[in-house]
């Protein structure tokens, strides 16, 4: 039981790092232009930026674009 204690903590801390999704990044918008921002250094720096990490704020900012974009449309219908 104490392993299983010890054990727990460390399980929640190394699924919690995990790359944001897609979802996450359209929430939490200061989340998103810190990717982006990690992703552009890598990309200036000759790093592989074609990460999953880099995908996922690419996706999450082409989805805020059409959402903007339909709401925009919507209001003068």
């Amino acid at each position: 039981m104490k392993k299983l204690l010890l054990i727990l903590p460390f399980t929640f801390l190394i699924t919690a790092c995990g790359e944001p999704s897609v979802e996450d990044l359209v929430e939490d918008k200061g989340l998103l232009a810190q990717t982006i921002k990690e992703c552009l250094v890598e990309a200036v720096k000759g790093e592989k930026s074609n990460s999953k990490k880099c995908a996922n704020a690419n996706e999450a900012q082409k989805q805020l674009s059409s959402n903007l974009y339909n709401d925009v449309v919507n209001k003068f219908k």
